[in-house]
């Protein structure tokens, strides 16, 4: 899998597919089936408009958030 280059080792199709799932009904992700080159037919995904705005919206907040909370874990006193 894919994300596995990225560190994450223990994410499984049980917690994936659903995650996909509420995300296409949000209209976040468009799928589309096809061929496989390895057997059965295969889910596609692709980013639509409005998903690709709540990544940008997301990755704002979520940087945001990590350079507050490093100034937390470096902070001398709390």
């Amino acid at each position: 899998m894919v994300l596995e280059k990225y560190g994450f080792k223990d994410i499984y199709e049980g917690t994936l597919y659903p995650l996909l799932s509420r995300m296409e009904k949000k209209n976040l992700i468009s799928c589309r089936i096809g061929k496989s080159p390895l057997g059965p037919k295969r889910k596609y995904y692709s980013i639509t408009e409005d998903g690709q705005k709540y990544y940008e919206d997301f990755k704002s907040v979520f940087q945001e958030m990590t350079i507050n909370t490093n100034k937390i874990i470096n902070a001398k006193e709390l």
